[in-house]
């Protein structure tokens, strides 16, 4: 019996080497599929909480809360790859002499392997109203657009670019296994 398997193990070794070889190399591509997944998965996490619980009130034709969000670029082409941008737009009693509400929009960076870096915070004066939309600018021109019925937030720089705001941590995740997974 044991020259009977020693006679098989000789004359099929090449074989028996090249099927262990193939079990190893799937056992490795799994193990690089469940890094990429858990790596993927990690940078799917915002760096702040994002959320948006600015609430408009008709009866004091006025905002309160704040809204967190994370930058998406209409064009996706245009994304930053290794970098991440947040918008905290805050809301005030403040007004201004036109009687505006003000707003101060504070900007966070954030870099790999860098924790959140503030920008630091700029003023938001509105500028007009239409209809369910108020329109929210700062001193460089930008304009920032807040939709009083659904609360969703978006934005046009100075340049004309369009981009908006996610406010939701799920919407982020969501994003950012889309973005990540195109990048490859």
């Amino acid at each position: 019996m044991k020259g009977k398997v020693i006679s098989f193990i000789r004359s099929n070794l090449s074989k028996l080497i090249i099927v262990a070889l193939v079990v190893t190399i799937g056992f490795l591509l799994m193990a690089n599929k469940n890094l990429e997944f858990s790596l993927i998965d990690y940078q799917a996490i915002p760096h702040i909480d994002l959320n948006n619980t600015l609430s408009y009130s008709g009866a004091s034709n006025s905002f309160e809360g704040e809204a967190r969000g994370f930058i998406v670029f209409a064009n996706k082409k245009d994304q930053p790859k290794n970098m991440r941008q947040y918008y905290i737009i805050e809301s005030t009693k403040n007004r201004d002499e036109q009687n505006n509400q003000i707003f101060f929009l504070e900007d966070f960076l954030v870099l790999p392997s860098l924790p959140p870096t503030s920008l630091g915070k700029t003023v938001l004066l509105e500028k007009s109203r239409s209809g369910e939309a108020v329109a929210l600018e700062d001193e460089n021109g930008n304009q920032f657009y807040l939709d009083t019925n659904s609360k969703e937030i978006s934005m046009k720089d100075a340049t004309g670019d369009i981009t908006r705001l996610i406010t939701s941590n799920s919407e982020y995740k969501e994003f950012m296994w889309k973005f990540l997974k195109n990048q490859k």
